[in-house]
């Protein structure tokens, strides 16, 4: 269309400019070079003189010259102009340097600043962090740098907080790009201190760095190499003294496990229910889990898909469930009264007794036993575990066979009866 053939002909007009700002700099450098040379050939031939002369005045002297070194170009920095592209004057205010977002909105405005770059340039400014860990952070009166270094192969983009070169770099990245700086608080302020031209690069191959391939999926590709090695892996029971638990299928895809502390990914918010065997039908046994959501026991025959409820409608009625507001809840009746476990650091425990005339579930909360407990439980059962939020965890801390039954069930105590209606 007329349209794409007027913008090919911008483009081309832009880029002839470039290659005529590129020749002009290139001859200056030249001239440059000349006149420094010559300067230095001057110092060269007077210091040849002053030897002669001394030669003359002290005739058995060796005379001992080192070969003429070309002066190197200068690799000094060239600053280079750049233009703010469309920022809305509505949400930015520049003045200079410095643009201020406006104090009536929190608009996310985002600035681009020509020049178009495929050549090595630098520019210190203020920006979004990664979502990549590893770089630091930075917040108010850092100072931030993004380095393209477009000579390279692959072009690279490396990043500076404070002057300290970061570990974590792009590589690949486009032909032709530009830089960027976003901002949306009101009031706040970024300022750019400099935007230059580089002859050399400044970073360096530091220890600890990592590339990050441009246009690939980095979090997806580093879960998957790692799913990758640990599928490769059988799951390692859990020891506690002579007695183990072995989590039962927890995906690897939603759940990480080192050593007794099981690791909700960051990718989702998937419900996941582990599972612990052994299967528990005779003797006292007794869990204990630290930052817990949820916990409970299930009946022998429950088996659980990735991403379900431990209460989903397949399994409501063969399971006992205890959340962290402190309720115990069977067949969609919830009983209040226990106490929550909400707070970092706090333990839940569950005890069987399968020895008892009536099978018995009791619960403790920071190892105080609580009020409602649930009688006549199913002759088999597991302990569960349950979490989603995105980087949670949580920790077995226990996990112990009872020559008797630590709970009492004093006063205050009420037996909740499964199977039957709670209310």
């Amino acid at each position: 269309t007329t349209q794409q053939i007027m913008q090919q002909e911008l483009i081309r007009v832009y880029l002839k400019i470039q290659e005529e700002k590129e020749k002009l700099f290139d001859e200056k450098e030249q001239q440059k070079k000349q006149a420094e040379d010559a300067q230095a050939e001057i110092t060269r031939l007077r210091e040849q003189l002053a030897s002669k002369e001394s030669i003359n005045e002290t005739p058995n002297q060796k005379i001992v010259t080192e070969p003429h070194k070309p002066k190197q170009a200068s690799t000094s920095p060239i600053s280079v102009e750049y233009t703010p592209l469309n920022p809305s004057t509505e949400d930015v205010q520049i003045s200079g340097d410095t643009f201020t977002h406006t104090n009536d909105n929190k608009n996310r405005a985002t600035i681009l600043f020509d020049p178009v770059i495929f050549q090595n340039f630098n520019m210190p400014n203020t920006g979004e962090g990664e979502n990549i860990g590893g770089n630091s952070s930075f917040d108010e009166n850092h100072r931030v740098a993004l380095e393209l270094n477009m000579d390279s192969n692959p072009h690279t983009l490396n990043f500076f907080v404070d002057d300290k070169q970061q570990p974590n770099y792009v590589v690949n990245i486009p032909n032709f790009v530009r830089f960027f700086a976003y901002f949306y608080q009101k009031s706040s302020q970024f300022k750019v201190l400099k935007f230059e031209r580089l002859s050399a690069p400044t970073s360096k191959r530091i220890e600890g760095c990592r590339a990050l391939e441009w246009g690939k999926l980095w979090r997806k590709e580093e879960k998957i190499r790692e799913k990758k090695q640990k599928d490769s892996q059988s799951v390692s029971p859990l020891s506690f003294g002579s007695l183990t638990l072995i989590p039962l299928n927890p995906s690897t895809e939603d759940v990480e496990i080192e050593q007794n502390t099981f690791i909700h990914t960051d990718e989702n918010q998937n419900y996941s229910v582990v599972l612990f065997d052994p299967m528990i039908s005779k003797g006292i046994y007794k869990i204990k889990i630290l930052n817990i959501s949820q916990v409970g026991i299930a009946d022998q025959t429950v088996q659980y898909k990735r991403n379900k409820r431990p209460d989903d409608s397949k399994f409501e009625n063969i399971i006992v469930n205890f959340d962290s507001n402190g309720q115990i809840k069977h067949q969609q009746d919830l009983i209040e009264g226990n106490s929550k476990f909400w707070l970092d650091n706090q333990s839940v425990s569950m005890e069987i007794n399968m020895d008892s005339n009536l099978r018995m579930l009791t619960f403790f909360v920071d190892d105080k036993e609580q009020p409602n407990f649930v009688i006549d439980i199913p002759n088999s059962v597991r302990f569960w575990a349950y979490f989603f939020q995105l980087n949670a965890q949580f920790k077995v801390i226990g996990f112990e066979k009872l020559s008797s039954p630590s709970a009492k069930h004093g006063p205050g105590s009420h037996a909740f009866e499964f199977g039957k209606k709670w209310k």
